[in-house]
């Protein structure tokens, strides 16, 4: 917990200068590194062709991760489907990142990113609450903001833009 205190404190003060970024390139070194437990899943992951853009590549791959792993985490009982895809926007790259899993309710939206916040619902799953606050500071250090639509044992879709 103070390793994951220390790094959410530092996404700002020891974070990169923004150099062009393959995300499809980050998306696929994400895949690599979960490839366990999307392998233990069995989930089925898809994108679209993801765009270079100006942006940290450690911290970009983080936001990958974190909303990979949850994806991952918080499935249901249906064979898990992943869907990321990326549109232009108003002068922003905007992500979505789909999947097949438990769901959200909307009350829960505004509290999910904030730092130890978990919703407990699925008691298995460990964490530290974390992962989603360190995805809001890193878009956010990166002039992007992140929100969640999800439809409770239907799908969850968390969006991300960062500015083109």
């Amino acid at each position: 917990m103070i390793q994951g205190l220390l790094t959410y404190s530092r996404i700002t003060t020891r974070g990169k200068s923004f150099e062009p970024v393959d995300c499809q390139e980050i998306f696929n070194d994400a895949i690599e590194e979960l490839s366990d437990d999307i392998r233990d899943a069995n989930a089925e992951i898809t994108s679209e062709k993801l765009p270079t853009l100006k942006a940290d590549d450690r911290q970009i791959t983080r936001v990958f991760l974190e909303l990979l792993e949850n994806a991952v985490s918080y499935r249901g009982q249906e064979k898990l489907k992943i869907h990321v895809s990326c549109t232009r926007n108003n002068g922003d790259w905007q992500f979505a990142i789909e999947d097949n899993g438990v769901g959200i309710e909307q009350r829960h939206y505004d509290r999910i990113f904030i730092i130890f916040q978990r919703l407990g619902f699925k008691p298995e799953v460990e964490g530290t609450g974390l992962g989603l606050a360190l995805s809001k500071r890193i878009v956010e250090r990166h002039g992007g903001r992140i929100w969640v639509e999800s439809v409770p044992e239907e799908k969850t879709t968390f969006f991300f833009t960062i500015p083109a």
